[in-house]
């Protein structure tokens, strides 16, 4: 009997310290979902608000589109000897239905985009809106280090394809509940360079990856007018393979 207690004891101190790394562990993610067939279905609201002058504070128009996307991880390919994922990402907005491919590989970096491909889209005019070509950057741009922590920062930097380089950084923790599930999220901004005006974006990502994003893309200024566009992004289901 006092054997049995015994290994009672050290049974539940065992199982207290397991819930305990656990725990810890909440706030430390160390890999992206990466099997084919896993997905993300999500809805995103795109607003612009017109502003009575480029000085005024005060809403003269505001207009909003409900989108409807998915992203999904379609196959595996190779470009450049480097075998990538492809995850194809759709999106339906007033019956118009949009597609973009993007190629990921994971490394011990991080998840890293190595090209993107617009779906050619065909208007009943014969006009041509995209391209069907496949643009490979020249540098792979690094879109989250892994692994993801509190203190985690780096550079996202597309700079050398005529882009830009993005300064990504954990600011903090929070919790979604994504189809009555709770998901421990670490919150990124991003830092954009001396230019981008009031230009925005926050994440917060998740073990099963980005789960929701608020992003503003600055003011334009029209005489007599002044616009402001934003976008609110929450997945609403994941679906991990």
């Amino acid at each position: 009997m006092k054997i049995n207690k015994i290994t009672l004891l050290l049974l539940t101190i065992i199982t207290l310290l397991g819930c305990e790394d656990e725990s810890s562990d909440n706030n430390v993610f160390t890999k992206h979902p990466m099997s084919i067939g896993t997905s993300w279905t999500y809805e995103k609201i795109w607003t612009i608000n017109t502003y009575k002058s480029p000085t005024s504070d005060s809403i003269i128009s505001s207009y909003t589109t409900k989108i409807n996307g998915t992203i999904r991880i379609d196959k595996d390919t190779i470009i450049n000897k480097t075998k990538l994922l492809v995850f194809r990402t759709q999106e339906v907005a007033n019956n118009d239905t949009s597609t973009r491919f993007q190629y990921f590989n994971m490394d011990k970096e991080g998840l890293k985009c190595y090209a993107y491909k617009n779906e050619e889209i065909v208007l009943p005019n014969i006009d041509t809106i995209g391209s069907n070509e496949i643009f490979i950057y020249n540098t792979p741009v690094l879109w989250i280090k892994y692994p993801l922590t509190l203190n985690s920062e780096w550079i996202s930097d597309t700079s050398d394809d005529n882009g830009i380089s993005i300064t990504k950084k954990v600011i903090g923790t929070d919790t979604l509940l994504i189809n009555n599930q709770k998901h421990a999220c670490l919150k990124i901004t991003y830092i954009y360079p001396s230019g981008y005006t009031n230009q925005s974006t926050t994440q917060w990502i998740s073990k099963v990856g980005l789960l929701k994003e608020e992003s503003s893309s600055g003011t334009v200024v029209v005489n007599p007018y002044k616009f402001e566009a934003s976008i609110q992004m929450k997945v609403l289901s994941v679906s991990i393979k």
